[in-house]
């Protein structure tokens, strides 16, 4: 049975992500409309100056979220995100990138490596969403240059020790598990890894608690940082 919000299973999705949806782009919108017409009507200004792929996939999701079990919906899913993979990838927003592995998690009949990786796609994320969003209700403003707070190493709780920010592996460590995953042959032949790698990458490349530690340890600096402020970093490493 066909679905009236969605183009038939087996469209064009070439001509789709060809195709830019008209802008201007649009804040996402977070909430949740009884009637499904009205609710993708308002996610469609999310999506302006982006492929009509994009918005497809969208749509695709929002309909499985609302009944698993529809059968176009999840063929089109499985096309788009097979067919499309990194290009589609890098058209979408953080937040589709994680519905998209929160998808592919849910879905029934996917394996369990697929699901495997995309919840680690999906649970990265959604840490690093943890703690930025608790870093802005309760901490106090990011003095410049950043002042040490306590002792590096020191215990935090149950045995966990904390980061040591320029000299810690972890990072390191991190990325390259994840990146050896994401490389392996059995990886590349799965849907979902372009959007996880993609993900990774927003996650170290942004302003996010990856990113900065990654910058601090000098392996990653992000781009609004400029060479002065980059040079009291190194200086206030050197003196830890």
């Amino acid at each position: 049975m066909t679905h009236p919000h969605l183009p038939p299973p087996d469209c064009d999705l070439a001509a789709l992500i060809a195709r830019r949806l008209p802008g201007p782009r649009a804040k996402g919108w977070p909430g949740r409309e009884r009637d499904l017409s009205v609710h993708l009507d308002r996610l469609r200004p999310e999506f302006g100056d982006r492929s009509e792929a994009a918005y497809l996939l969208a749509r695709t999701i929002v309909i499985l979220r609302r009944d698993p079990g529809d059968a176009h919906a999840a063929t089109l899913f499985g096309r788009v995100t097979a067919e499309l993979g990194a290009p589609l990838a890098a058209d979408l927003s953080l937040r589709w990138l994680i519905s998209v592995c929160d998808t592919v998690a849910d879905l029934p009949g996917r394996a369990l490596a697929e699901r495997t990786l995309a919840m680690m796609g999906s649970g990265l994320a959604n840490l690093v969403k943890l703690a930025e969003t608790e870093r802005r209700i309760y901490h106090p403003p990011r003095p410049w240059p950043p002042r040490q707070r306590f002792a590096t190493g020191h215990e935090m709780f149950d045995g966990l020790k904390a980061f040591w920010p320029g000299r810690g592996d972890m990072v390191d460590n991190l990325l390259g598990r994840i990146g050896d995953l994401l490389d392996d042959p059995e990886a590349a032949a799965l849907a979902v890894t372009p959007f996880v790698a993609e993900i990774v990458q927003r996650l170290t490349s942004d302003d996010t608690v990856i990113g900065r530690l990654a910058m601090l340890r000098g392996d990653a600096p992000l781009p609004q940082v400029d060479g002065a402020r980059r040079r009291q970093l190194d200086a206030l490493l050197r003196d830890l």
